[in-house]
């Protein structure tokens, strides 16, 4: 259990930053290939997957072990996720789950409302909508962080709110955002925003596989 709680922080928390920081130097130095092989080995096993996303992790494992230069990520984060362009696959729940693929919905404002029940705020509340995927990504980091917490006490409140917060939003509209994302890549070559959303959905499904055998 030690193992399997450290592994989805690691997770949550390097898939956080990635999509929730312009690249740099020092983000992209401090990330541990062979660690990051090692925790999804531990939650996918835990998972009892039968790997049909093998190939999902093992390009997320290429890409990481073979970074372009960082002028080109730079362009590609931008390109993905900000733009000035349209962005092909917005990274916000509400696009996904509303109607008109609106931001700041009633599924925004509930979003907000999880949050603060559990003392979470985002850092540039109340001038970004909640929803988006580095904020939910960087919600659930913070609750596995509390999970290992909890696990000396004997407590299972932050994996039963992680597990709530999976079925209920994220996993709600990951799999078009990912979806989406895939197929704006499909015209040039698989970028790495692409492999790196392809292995958060295989992640984060396990994860709730996990977390649904470990609060029933």
């Amino acid at each position: 259990m030690d193992d399997y709680l450290a592994a989805r922080r690691y997770l949550y928390t390097l898939f956080q930053s990635l999509f929730g920081n312009e690249p740099n130097s020092k983000q992209l130095e401090a990330i541990d290939v062979g660690l990051t092989e090692q925790a999804f080995t531990v939650v996918t096993e835990r998972a009892r997957e039968q790997y049909e996303e093998a190939g999902q992790l093992a390009r997320f494992l290429s890409v990481l072990s073979n970074l372009p230069e960082l002028s080109e990520l730079i362009s590609e984060y931008t390109k993905t996720l900000i733009g000035p362009d349209k962005l092909a696959a917005p990274p916000w729940e509400s696009v996904y789950t509303s109607k008109g693929r609106a931001l700041f919905t009633h599924n925004t404002l509930e979003v907000r409302n999880l949050y603060r029940s559990q003392g979470f705020i985002a850092a540039k509340y109340p001038h970004v909508a909640d929803d988006h995927l580095a904020i939910e990504l960087d919600f659930l980091a913070q609750l596995a962080e509390r999970a290992q917490k909890e696990l000396a006490e004997e407590g299972d409140t932050a994996l039963r709110a992680s597990l709530g917060f999976l079925n209920n939003h994220l996993l709600e509209w990951l799999p078009l955002y990912t979806m989406k994302i895939t197929e704006a890549a499909i015209s040039s070559s698989p970028g790495f925003f692409t492999a790196t959303a392809q292995a958060l959905l295989v992640f984060a499904q396990a994860d709730a596989k996990v977390l649904k055998e470990l609060v029933d």
